[in-house]
């Protein structure tokens, strides 16, 4: 069913709304450059990012996302 939803792009799993996240995100102590950000289950990307740019890694370089769906994997690649 994820597969099928991501292809027509009517996915929209989140663990917590943009508005639950924010003040999280901005409470974030700053990472030391060499902090790694794993995240399992990334679906398209949306929260990896924030996360990802909240702790200083917004290059990428630093951050490995996981997605075992086909169609977000795709999407995942685009973004990053």
């Amino acid at each position: 069913r994820v597969d099928a939803s991501a292809a027509l792009g009517r996915v929209r799993m989140f663990v917590a709304s943009s508005a639950q996240l924010r003040p999280l995100l901005e409470r974030a102590a700053p990472q030391p450059p060499s902090s790694l950000l794993l995240d399992i289950g990334s679906g398209a990307g949306t929260v990896t990012h924030a996360l990802a740019s909240a702790l200083g890694l917004s290059d990428g370089s630093r951050v490995t996302a996981l997605e075992s769906s086909a169609p977000l994997r795709r999407e995942l690649g685009r973004r990053w």
